[in-house]
């Protein structure tokens, strides 16, 4: 694992607590939490400062965005942070089943 990365993927409904989640296992806010519903409208993706480079993810089909944290507990994991499952933004749903392939392992 020294060279490779976990992917993993936090799914689940709208105001569920995954950006909260992703911030935790990062050791500081990294993604933004709200009150507004849906809030997370893309692919947040996390991955160690100084790491060499993260595996293809997918182009313009699935709109994400890179996050660099500091964690060393999480050094090797790319955490990803999907928008919500049950939003009333059809995007937001078709973008999660997208990604999924993406994905070694899913936290529902």
């Amino acid at each position: 694992m020294k060279e490779s990365y976990l992917t993993i993927g936090l799914l689940g409904g709208t105001g569920v607590g995954k950006s909260t989640v992703m911030n935790a296992l990062a050791g500081s806010e990294i993604a933004s939490a709200s009150h507004r519903r849906p809030h997370t409208d893309r692919v947040l993706i996390t991955a160690r400062r100084g790491r060499p480079t993260i595996p293809q993810l997918p182009g313009e089909e699935i709109p994400w965005t890179l996050i660099v944290h500091r964690s060393d507990a999480i050094r090797q994991v790319l955490l990803c942070d999907l928008p919500d499952f049950d939003s009333l933004l059809g995007q937001h749903r078709e973008r999660v089943i997208q990604f999924l392939e993406h994905l070694d392992l899913l936290v529902w």
